[in-house]
C-alpha cells in the first residue's frame, strides 16, 4: 500500500532504470500504448490543451489552467520537473493534489497496470496522470512535455479538437533534439495532429517555415501571434507567455461557449508561477528565485530583474545543472550581479541530476567581474546572505534547486 508521498516515490523508482537506459536515444511514445490501453485509453476521453516549446512552456501553462478555472471550468494540470513535491505533476484548480488522495489514486492505478510494465519514470506518470484526470473528470487537462514534442510521452494526446501552443525555440537538449533551430523546431511541432489548432508567437523564419509546413501537412492551423502590451502584474519577459494562453484561451472560450473574461478583469489579477521571478520575503529580505538555466531563460530573467529593479547589482546564489552552457549563463548574470555563492547539488527525480562545480562557477563568475564564494550548501548560502543582510538576492542557474531554498526559506519564517 503507498500511504505516503515518499511511498510514492519508491513505487515509481523502480522505473528509473528504464530512464536512464533511454535517455539520449530509444526515446518513443511506442511504451505508452500498452499503459493506456490497460486504463481503458484515457487520453481519448480529454480535452486537453498541450504546451510545447523551449522556454516558457510551464509559465504558459500556468497562465492557461488559470483562465480555465476563472471561467468555472475545473481543470487539470500537469508539469514537469517538479519542484517541491511529485504531486504538483498532478494539479486540479491550481493546487497539487492532496496527498492522501494522490496515494489512493495511484494505489488504484497500480493495481490496474500490474507487476509486467514497461516504462520510464516520466512515462509511468503521465499515464497515472491523465487516468486520474479522468477520474476526476475534469473538464479540461493542461499538458506540458517533458521534452521535445514529437517522440515525448505526452503526444499520445492526439483528438482533433486538441489546442497545441508552441512557445519559444532555443537551444536547449541539442543531444536530443538536434544543433539548429529547425532541428529543434520539428520537435516541438511534432505535438500537432490532424484538425489540431495551433498557437505560436511569430518567431525567426527559419522556425516559422517548419511550423508553417508541419501544419500543412498533417491537416493542422496555425494562428501565429504577434506581440502586444497588456497592463498585468507580471515580470516582464512572462508578458509574452501570457499573452500566447491568453489567445488559446480566448479560442477554447469562444468554441466552448465559456465565460470569456475580459482584459480589465484580467489586468487585476496576478497569477505566480513557482520558480519564475518568484519573489520570497522575511526578516526584511527579498529572495528573488528564478529557474533561468540557458541563455535564453537568464537573458529574459534578467531583463525583467532590470525593469523590476532598475540600477541595482545584488547578490546571487548561483547553481547550475551539469550539461548547461554555465559560461553564457554567468556571463548574462553579471549585468546585475556583483558578488555570487556558489553552491553544488546532486538530487534524483526521473534521472540522476548534478551541478557544475561550485569551484568551476566560481572561477568562471570572477572572469566575467563577479566576486565568488563557494558555499557547501544552500543554507550555509542563505545564512550568508542573511548575515550581510542584502536587501535583495538572486537564487538562479537551475530549477532543482528552488526546492531546497524554499525549504530553508518558510522553515526561517
Amino acid at each position: 500500500m503507498i500511504q505516503s508521498v515518499a511511498q510514492a516515490e519508491e513505487y515509481l523508482s523502480k522505473f528509473k532504470a528504464r530512464t536512464t537506459q533511454t535517455m539520449g536515444k530509444d526515446i518513443t511514445v511506442g511504451r505508452m500504448w500498452p499503459l493506456l490501453r490497460k486504463v481503458d485509453n484515457p487520453q481519448e476521453k480529454l480535452r486537453v490543451v498541450h504546451i510545447a516549446g523551449t522556454s516558457g512552456k510551464t509559465s504558459t501553462a500556468y497562465y492557461v489552467a488559470s483562465l480555465l478555472q476563472q471561467s468555472n471550468q475545473k481543470v487539470g494540470l500537469t508539469v514537469s520537473p517538479h519542484i517541491r513535491t511529485l504531486t504538483e505533476r498532478l494539479q486540479i484548480n491550481g493546487k497539487p493534489l492532496d496527498d492522501d488522495e494522490f496515494c489512493r489514486l495511484l494505489n488504484k492505478f497500480a493495481k490496474i497496470i500490474g507487476e509486467d510494465v514497461d516504462a520510464t519514470y516520466f512515462e509511468i506518470l503521465i499515464v497515472f496522470v491523465l487516468w486520474a484526470f479522468v477520474e476526476i473528470e475534469v473538464d479540461y487537462a493542461v499538458v506540458e512535455t517533458g521534452l521535445g514534442g514529437l517522440h515525448d510521452g505526452t503526444n499520445v494526446c492526439r483528438r482533433a479538437d486538441k489546442v497545441c501552443i508552441i512557445t519559444d525555440i532555443g537551444f536547449d537538449h541539442q543531444h536530443i533534439l538536434g544543433n539548429t533551430l529547425e532541428e529543434i523546431a520539428k520537435q516541438k511541432i511534432g505535438i500537432v495532429h490532424a484538425e489540431n489548432i495551433v498557437f505560436a508567437h511569430k518567431q525567426p523564419s527559419e522556425v516559422q517555415e517548419v511550423f508553417r509546413e508541419y501544419t500543412a501537412v498533417v491537416g493542422a492551423k496555425i494562428n501565429e501571434i504577434e506581440p502586444k502590451i497588456i497592463e498585468i502584474d507580471l515580470p516582464k519577459y512572462q508578458i509574452r507567455n501570457w499573452n500566447l494562453a491568453f489567445e488559446a484561451y480566448k479560442y477554447i472560450a469562444s468554441r466552448d461557449k465559456l465565460p470569456i473574461i475580459s482584459e480589465t478583469q484580467l489586468a487585476k489579477t496576478h497569477i505566480a508561477v513557482p520558480g519564475r521571478m518568484h519573489e520570497v520575503e522575511y526578516g526584511g529580505l527579498k529572495f528573488v528565485l528564478d529557474g533561468a538555466h540557458n541563455t535564453q531563460k537568464m537573458s529574459a530573467f534578467v531583463e525583467s530583474f532590470k525593469a523590476r529593479y532598475p540600477g541595482q547589482k545584488v547578490s546571487a546564489i548561483l547553481a547550475i545543472k551539469e550539461d548547461k552552457n554555465y559560461e553564457e549563463v554567468v556571463e548574462i548574470l553579471a549585468s546585475i550581479v556583483d558578488k555570487a555563492y556558489c553552491v553544488g547539488f546532486e538530487l534524483r527525480q526521473d534521472m540522476p541530476i548534478r551541478s557544475v562545480s561550485p569551484e568551476i562557477i566560481a572561477q568562471v563568475c570572477e572572469k566575467y567581474g563577479i566576486e565568488a564564494e563557494v558555499s557547501s550548501s544552500i543554507k550555509v548560502a542563505i545564512d550568508k546572505v542573511v548575515e550581510s543582510a542584502q536587501p535583495v538576492t538572486i537564487i538562479t542557474g537551475s530549477l532543482y534547486i528552488l526546492g531546497s531554498v524554499l525549504a530553508v526559506l518558510e522553515d526561517k519564517k
